[in-house]
């Protein structure tokens, strides 16, 4: 699954961040990473950006960069 797949306050593990090797460097400097934890804040309306927070930082993604960030879904207990 990627990031895109959750529901607006889940948390996920990343597993694989499959993108660029420039959007690849963004994105760990901003806490995401294979091995960060995630959560999704907030979906954009009408299909546009998703909010994420990774290591206390809050960052909007585009949902096609977040659909290249493989995750695996937290088990809420």
């Amino acid at each position: 699954m990627n990031v895109s797949d959750l529901k607006e306050g889940e948390s996920a593990h990343v597993t694989c961040v499959c993108a660029g090797k420039n959007i690849e460097g963004r994105l760990a400097l901003l806490n995401v990473y294979a091995g960060a934890h995630v959560t999704l804040v907030r979906r954009a309306p009408f299909g546009g950006s998703l909010m994420l927070e990774a290591g206390g930082v809050r960052l909007a993604v585009h949902k096609g960069i977040a659909a290249r960030i493989e995750c695996e879904r937290e088990e809420t207990e």
